[in-house]
């Protein structure tokens, strides 16, 4: 997992919605088999821990449907994608009239010990981002994994 590098790889919104899908590609000369969840911690911009906004597993969210973990080979030069998903209106209900600003995001496939950091500027509300398993595909309508990246 240590020649995984991640990249931001499309996106949508809607009704206070948002999502983004992050891919990790292998830039190893092997391949690597990956399942589950990856770990996800947000960082301010200070670089410190962003504290008030947990990462939660959520096989589905408001732009998919859930899908079940798998097992998700990626081979040399290829990627794996998971979306990141989360509100964007204040919880005002539960005293939130501001959201956290998130600067970065930190990734560690599962079964890694290494995280990757990528620069990424959001503000979710309501405490939480929800993170999807790990799948073969971008979208439902891609292209699989194995098929030669650009």
């Amino acid at each position: 997992a240590e020649n995984l590098r991640l990249a931001v790889e499309g996106g949508d919104a809607g009704m206070g919605h948002r999502l983004t899908t992050l891919a990790l590609r292998n830039i190893g000369a092997d391949a690597c088999t990956v399942t589950g969840y990856p770990s996800v911690s947000l960082l301010d911009d200070e670089g410190k821990l962003l504290t008030s906004v947990r990462a939660v597993q959520a096989p589905g969210n408001y732009f998919a449907q859930g899908r079940a973990p798998t097992p998700v080979e990626i081979r040399p030069q290829q990627a794996a994608w998971f979306d990141l998903a989360w509100t964007v209106i204040p919880h005002e209900d539960k005293g939130e009239t501001t959201c956290p600003s998130a600067k970065t995001v930190r990734v560690t496939a599962p079964g890694a010990t290494t995280a990757i950091a990528l620069p990424l500027a959001f503000t979710p509300c309501g405490g939480q981002v929800e993170v999807s398993p790990l799948r073969p595909v971008l979208d439902g309508s891609a292209q699989p994994a194995s098929v030669a990246a650009n």
